[in-house]
């Protein structure tokens, strides 16, 4: 937008100081999203924006209302771990931060396909508060435990079931 000096008058400013100067303003657009989301909501936020998507379009994706993904999008509340799959898949990329441990690297799968710590115990044959302790590192897998969950880790087409 360019200035006159005509136009200067109108905020009350003596235009005659300003008579032959033209000025240029710009302004950036901010982005109604974190450049660097942290949340699984901000994430899904600035996915949605990109795609220029309504809330209800995102929701019937995920298989959630509209109002649930303005919670999300807002941080008033997460989401239910069972609906992770389906944000991934929204997504498309993973929005947890890279496993390090042992114990990162089964709580990012478990999360991945959608399973509590109850479900995934029930698939490898292990009591819930063993994952909870794989997955804090206060223990490590032995013996038969481990060998299942060695294979779960490695088999990404399962999803859901395991034979043992």
């Amino acid at each position: 937008m360019i200035l006159s000096a005509s136009s200067w008058s109108r905020w009350g400013i003596n235009h005659s100081r300003v008579a032959n100067m033209a000025f240029r303003l710009s302004v950036e657009r901010s982005t109604p999203y974190p450049k660097n989301p942290t949340t699984i909501g901000e994430h899904i936020l600035k996915r949605r924006c990109e795609l220029e998507l309504f809330q209800k379009d995102v929701g019937q994706q995920i298989g959630v209302c509209s109002c649930t993904i303005m919670n999300w999008e807002k941080g008033s509340s997460t989401p239910e771990i069972r609906y992770y799959p389906a944000i991934i898949s929204f997504l498309g990329y993973e929005p947890f931060p890279e496993p390090h441990t042992q114990g990162e690297m089964i709580r990012f799968k478990r999360q991945s396909l959608g399973l509590t710590q109850r479900q995934f115990a029930e698939l490898i044959n292990v009591d819930p508060s063993t994952i909870y302790q794989w997955e804090h590192n206060d223990r490590k897998p032995l013996g038969r435990a481990s060998e299942r969950l060695a294979q779960f880790l490695a088999n990404d087409a399962h999803r859901t079931q395991l034979c043992f």
